[in-house]
């Protein structure tokens, strides 16, 4: 893990504009990952130690002390958050961008041949950027599914709930499971009658409605949604719409 000064602070500027990859290295144990940048933060899984993982961006949480020192650094990996320090990335600093920049990550996969939709994906994610806020927002309360529609330029969905537009988006668009969604992607959620539907921004990162409170618009992830509403993660899909 350590380097000399002149390489490390290299590899640190590079890593800094760009997702990035590690190894778990543990004394044995898996690790954990928790909902949110903080060992109270509910454990919503593991990684095996030795097993690579994919990192989109850190953020700044509980200081932990572990097998590569200590650091208030957490990784974002597909699910959650792991701290760094159980983390060989090849750097003492930030591996990958911090989590929550303003400028959306590239649109990656997003799109899939047939789909036409008033804005992009790119523009689909800056509109959700521009649009974050805590203040609540009547128009906002148990609308998901029509929010994320107006992302994408659209007045309304054309579907009566995230669920029904889960259920009735083409096999071709969906990736079930997959929980490295790319900026842009609709990610869809189980639960109750009508479901949830929020817009990804690139990997288990996305916006949602009501999640940071009723009538919101902020920033979460997958695990967070699973651990506060208990709600079970479907996948994601390409901004299919009627």
């Amino acid at each position: 893990m350590k380097f000399s000064l002149a390489i490390a602070a290299l590899v640190a500027t590079i890593a800094s504009t760009q997702a990035a990859t590690g190894t778990v290295r543990t004394a044995g144990d898996p690790l954990n990952i928790h909902s949110g940048p903080s060992t109270t933060s509910k454990v919503v899984g593991s990684i095996k130690n030795g097993a690579s993982v994919n990192i989109d961006c850190t953020a700044t949480g509980t200081t932990v002390t572990g097998r590569f020192g200590t650091s208030n650094i957490w990784d974002h990996v597909p699910g959650g958050y792991v701290t760094d320090t159980y983390v060989y990335t090849g750097t003492d600093g930030r591996a990958a961008p911090a989590c929550g920049g303003t400028t959306p990550p590239a649109p990656g996969g997003c799109q899939a041949p047939g789909i036409k939709n008033p804005r992009t994906c790119a523009g689909a994610v800056q509109w959700a950027i521009k649009n974050i806020s805590t203040r609540r927002n009547p128009e906002y309360i148990g609308m998901c599914d029509k929010i994320m529609a107006r992302a994408y330029g659209r007045g309304y969905s054309g579907f009566t709930s995230a669920w029904v537009h889960w259920q009735s988006t083409p096999a071709r668009y969906k990736h079930v499971g997959s929980r490295n969604a790319p900026a842009g992607a609709l990610v869809f959620f189980q639960g109750g009658k009508y479901g949830h539907i929020a817009i990804s921004t690139g990997g288990a990162n996305l916006i949602s409605t009501d999640i940071g409170g009723p009538g919101t618009l902020t920033r979460s992830t997958i695990g967070a949604i699973e651990s506060k509403w208990g709600q079970k993660y479907v996948g994601w899909t390409a901004p299919f719409y009627n």
